[in-house]
């Protein structure tokens, strides 16, 4: 699912892919860069901000369910990666795992 998303730190409105099970993390449609939440959250309105937060809260459930699927079925790489998955999109609510910490810079 995408939808268009306009924060302070992106003041024109960008299309959003919401994760899934796939592509467990928030990415701009455009380019596919990983976004934060926090990202997409920051000055947006009071109505936008919730169907974010709603959208956000429903991924995670949506790939933890996977994951639980993926065990039962004996897929247990799979079961761990989406755990992790589910585990650090509910990080990203109190701001861990921010942009920094997904790109390195090479000198």
């Amino acid at each position: 699912m995408t939808f268009s998303v306009r924060s302070d730190l992106l003041p024109s409105w960008t299309r959003i892919e919401l994760p899934t099970p796939a592509i467990p993390f928030w990415r701009d449609e455009a380019d596919g860069q990983r976004r934060h939440v926090h990202e997409l959250l920051v000055g947006a309105t009071d109505a936008d901000r919730h169907r974010l937060e709603q959208e956000h809260a429903a991924a995670i459930a949506t790939i933890a369910a996977a994951a639980m699927d993926a065990w039962r079925t004996g897929d247990h790489g799979e079961a761990r990666r989406l755990a992790h998955a589910a585990a650090r999109l509910s990080e990203e609510i109190v701001g861990f795992w921010p942009i920094s910490s997904q790109t390195v810079e090479r000198s």
